[in-house]
């Protein structure tokens, strides 16, 4: 994964709901903005050391980011 930027994690967690959701357009989604869920400076913080992984619910998902991947369940 690239340089772990707030705006990055959340554009990217964002975008990997709206695909699993069937959402095409997520400007003009019901998809609640994810930093209600999490505070996204604090995640790309955390995330940047290797052997930190966070998990924190968003939207009805399980979402769990590391250093090197996001992951939706």
């Amino acid at each position: 994964m690239c340089k772990l930027t707030p705006d990055l994690l959340g554009s990217a967690i964002a975008s990997r709901v709206a695909r699993i959701e069937g959402i095409d357009n997520i400007e003009s989604s019901e998809l609640p903005p994810v930093q209600e869920a999490i505070d996204l400076d604090t995640l790309a913080n955390a995330v940047r050391h290797e052997s930190v992984t966070v998990a924190f619910e968003y939207y009805g998902y399980q979402i769990v980011v590391s250093k090197e991947a996001i992951e939706v369940l």
